[in-house]
Parts: structure tokens; C-alpha cells; sequence
């Protein structure tokens, strides 16, 4: 049985370089969830969904910054990359 792994993820406004950073262990799943509250108005992040709201879905794009083997080290991954990152690239560390 393979290891179950996770992934450090971003949703990124192509208009501002402004990204969200978060992690998950099903990233399809994850991005659907994003997706529906961002469309619903409803997403916790208020600085995500206003960005949404002004610039529209399609100047989003959902990547992988970083890939990670053990799931319990996804929130400390996460913590390495931010939350909200204001016109700068995630990048791996």
C-alpha cells in the first residue's frame, strides 16, 4: 500500500500576484471546495473572496508548491509558505 501523501497548495489572482496558500491530502477535492465557496460568496478567507468578486474566476489558478510524504507535517508546511501572500510568489523553501 503506498504512503499517503499531501500537498501544500496555492490559489492564485493572475491580476494582483496575490496568493492563498493552504494544504490537504485530496487537492481535487480541496480546489472543489474553494471553488464553491468562492462562487457562493461565502469563503472564510475575505481577502480570497473579495479578490474573486473583483477580478472573477477566470483570473484564478490553483497550483502545488509543495509535495509532502508525511500528512502530519502538512500544517508546518503550510506555516512555511503564509496564508495570504500580497504580490509575491509561493514558492518552496
Amino acid at each position: 500500500m503506498a504512503s499517503p501523501r499531501g500537498a501544500v497548495y496555492v490559489i492564485r489572482c493572475l491580476a494582483t500576484g496575490e496568493v492563498y496558500v493552504g494544504s490537504t491530502c485530496n487537492l481535487a477535492e480541496r480546489w472543489a471546495a474553494h471553488r464553491a465557496r468562492l462562487r457562493a460568496g461565502t469563503h472564510v478567507n475575505e481577502q480570497l473572496q473579495a479578490a474573486w468578486d473583483a477580478y472573477g474566476e477566470a483570473a484564478f489558478e490553483f497550483g502545488i508548491v509543495e509535495e509532502i510524504g508525511d500528512p502530519r507535517e502538512l500544517r508546518r508546511a503550510e506555516a512555511r509558505h503564509g496564508a495570504w501572500r500580497t504580490g509575491r510568489r509561493a514558492r518552496p523553501q
